[in-house]
Formats: structure tokens, C-alpha cells, sequence
């Protein structure tokens, strides 16, 4: 796992009253936004559900990029052997290659976590 250089999640989106945009806020008590989305439309076709959409969803991706980042170095079962190994190494296997892998319950609810945040329907 490298370092990383964005700001640490996690992050939320907010609807601001009086503003025409949401914001993306890291929850680490700084004031200042990541980032903002318009919640208006301005000549474009997003409606502002799906811009609304799109700020859950970049406010979701410190989440997201965890629970990736916890599969990444995931046991790999393969027939009856297991492989503690980089997933680099299965890329050139082609897309036939079926494999499990041994994951835990706190991982998988991780994972569904950050994907119901990235959607927009729950608070990460």
C-alpha cells in the first residue's frame, strides 16, 4: 500500500442553505471544502439529482479507496491451494481465471459500507 497524498477521509457531502452548491468537507475539523458540485443546472443536461449523486460519490472515495485497498492484499484461493500474493500477478491469466478469496466479515461490511456511501445512501 502506498502512501497516500490526498486528504484523509472520510468525507462528507453537504448541502449548504442559501448556496447553489454541496460541499465536500473532510471530517477532520478543518473549514475549508475539498470540493464542490453546482446543484443547479446551467445549461448542461445533469439534473440535480445526478449532481448531487456526484458529490456523494467523491465524497465517498477515501472509503472507497480503503476497502479496495483491503481486498488488494486479500488471501487468493485457487483449487485447493492459497495464495498470499500480488494481484499483479494474476492480471496476465485472462479474464477466464476464477479465483475466491478469503476475506473477513469486517472487510465485506467495509466494502458495502463505501459503496452505499458512494451512492449516496447512507452517511460515510
Amino acid at each position: 500500500m502506498s502512501e497516500h497524498k490526498h486528504t484523509p477521509g472520510p468525507w462528507v457531502a453537504l448541502d449548504l442553505a442559501g448556496t447553489s452548491r454541496t460541499y465536500i468537507f473532510a471530517r477532520d475539523g478543518q473549514q475549508f471544502p475539498i470540493a464542490s458540485t453546482e446543484t443547479e443546472r446551467y445549461g448542461d443536461e445533469r439534473t440535480g439529482d445526478e449532481i448531487e449523486s456526484n458529490a456523494h460519490l467523491i465524497a465517498a472515495a477515501p472509503d472507497l479507496l480503503a476497502a479496495c485497498e483491503r481486498l488488494e492484499h486479500a488471501t487468493i484461493i485457487y483449487g485447493d491451494r492459497s495464495y498470499f500474493t500480488p494481484w499483479a500477478l494474476l492480471v496476465g491469466h485472462g479474464e477466464t481465471l476464477r479465483i475466491r478469496l478469503d476475506v473477513s466479515i469486517g472487510d465485506v461490511r467495509a466494502i458495502l459500507a463505501a459503496i452505499a456511501a458512494a451512492r449516496g445512501e447512507v452517511e460515510a
